[in-house]
């Protein structure tokens, strides 16, 4: 998980425990943001942090390879996920870095497209009914 996905989960069981006069100490919320957080770091691994392995693996002519250019990285990141291209990072080395079996390219699309919503249910708030969309 990312540090902003972390201080976004610490802000609210911080809200949930402080509590108020009027409402009091909201445990069902903090419950459910303790269980997001729980569910989120027993992933296997994250899609999104092994594009940003990749973008420092994997570099082109126009990378300093002493620095680390995030904005350029971001681009990189972003010029994949919108080609939908998994089968190059998720075969050697990527694979053995993240400790991932062989899968064909369809089955790596379907668990990051699943991954993704499920990513998605875990980082919303628990105070609202529904996830968010």
């Amino acid at each position: 998980m990312d540090l902003d996905t972390l201080h976004e989960y610490i802000r609210r069981m911080k809200l949930a425990l402080n509590g108020s006069i009027s409402k009091g100490v909201d445990l069902i919320t903090a419950i459910k943001t303790l269980t997001q957080m729980e569910s989120r770091i027993e992933l296997a691994f994250e899609v999104d942090t092994t594009y940003r392995l990749a973008s420092v693996m994997y570099f082109d002519e126009t990378e300093d390879l002493y620095t680390y250019d995030k904005p350029h990285n971001d681009k990189k990141i972003e010029t994949w996920k919108e080609s939908r291209v998994v089968d190059f990072f998720y075969t050697r080395p990527m694979a053995e870095l993240i400790g991932l079996s062989s899968s064909s390219p369809e089955d790596l699309q379907t668990f990051i497209d699943g991954q993704m919503e499920l990513l998605r249910i875990l980082t919303a708030d628990p105070t609202s009914e529904t996830p968010a969309p």
